[in-house]
């Protein structure tokens, strides 16, 4: 899991990846890049920090 994000953080997996980013009005632009270069995507799941880990980030 991707929790802390200073930068953009890629982790690749055998089918998929997971994608750190700083705004989520960046994932729009991700996915239509993605879809230019004809990349299917299947499904796209946002993950919010639980309320303990941004109080332990803090």
């Amino acid at each position: 899991m991707l929790t802390s994000c200073p930068g953009t953080e890629l982790e690749l997996a055998d089918s998929h990846f997971k994608m750190c980013v700083s705004s989520e009005k960046k994932i729009a632009d991700i996915i239509r890049a993605l879809n230019n270069v004809r990349v299917d995507i299947l499904r796209v799941e946002v993950e919010e920090p639980s309320l303990e880990e941004m109080f332990l980030e803090a």
